[in-house]
Order: structure tokens, then sequence, then C-alpha cells
């Protein structure tokens, strides 16, 4: 399952990727909001929403982290 899971996702990925190549050519910069109008409003709600999303989840992302150093250093989880 997980095997087949894998390859789902690397053929997702892929089609993404070639399509993204195929609109946008080989102007793509390395960072896709860089690619965006600005002036437009639909440009502006991604870049707020990529945001958001970096803010709400950097405190996830970094929880793990923050539990084993504190482990650590005190001998007790969070």
């Amino acid at each position: 399952l997980t095997l087949v899971a894998s390859l789902i996702s690397m053929l997702l990925y892929a089609m993404v990727g070639l399509f993204g190549y195929l609109a946008l050519g080989e102007s793509v910069q390395s960072n896709v909001l860089l690619n965006l109008d600005i002036s437009k409003v639909s440009s502006q709600t991604a870049m707020v929403a990529m945001l958001i999303n970096v803010l709400l989840n950097f405190g996830v992302f970094s929880l793990c982290s923050l539990d084993s150093l504190q482990h650590l250093l005190f001998g007790r989880p969070l």
C-alpha cells in the first residue's frame, strides 16, 4: 500500500511539474510566488494564503523538535 501511494504521489507531482512547465515555459522563477502578477487580486490572495499557511504550520513543524529538546535538557516531555 505504501509503494502504491508513493507511486501515485510521484505521478501527481510529475504531472503538475510537466503542466506547469508547458504553461509557463522556461521563464519560471525558483519561487512560484515570484511568477505571479502582483497587481491581480487572485495573486495577492495566493500570497496571503501562503503567508497564513507558513505562520499557522510553523508551530506544528517545530513541536517535535521542541519536545525532544525539552526531554534532553529537563528529562520531561512537553
